[in-house]
């Protein structure tokens, strides 16, 4: 049985590169350099950014967002507020190439404006949990005209 193969060295140099017997990744950053340039080429220390999966209920006096999270430390996550936006977003540092940085991050906007001061927020098992008490609104004013 002959077979041919499909990455001939003359074809495709730099896929027909190995190391000790595997396939060399830095061949295939050599080709797409050369083909790109290297300032196209992406980064191999750019982070890698990972889903947020999401849920928010509301009750009557407040709303209630769970965010996953796993392998983010508490010191890692950032809650920002603002009126009825919330933005929650975790960053964590590289520390080689085999874990390189990883960042994740959602934007969204409630009904109705959020108290604050009265807000919190705890991570448990890599599972944020926000309560976020809803902003008691002061009755309208009815004006007396004279």
């Amino acid at each position: 049985m002959h077979t041919v193969s499909l990455l001939n060295a003359s074809l495709f140099p730099y896929a027909a590169r190995r190391l000790n017997g595997h396939f060399d990744g830095r061949a295939v950053d050599a080709f797409f350099d050369e083909l790109f340039g290297a300032e196209r080429a992406p980064q191999r220390d750019a982070p890698v950014t990972r889903p947020m999966p999401l849920e928010v209920s509301e009750t009557d006096t407040a709303y209630h967002v769970t965010a996953e999270l796993p392998g983010f430390k508490k010191e890692e996550i950032t809650v920002k507020i603002d009126g009825a936006n919330v933005t929650i977003s975790a960053m964590r540092q590289g520390t080689s190439e085999a874990k390189p940085a990883v960042t994740a991050a959602r934007s969204f906007r409630l009904a109705g404006e959020i108290d604050q001061t009265q807000a919190q927020a705890k991570v448990v098992d890599g599972v944020l949990e926000l309560t976020l008490p809803k902003k008691v609104s002061e009755a309208a004013k009815v004006l007396t005209i004279h």
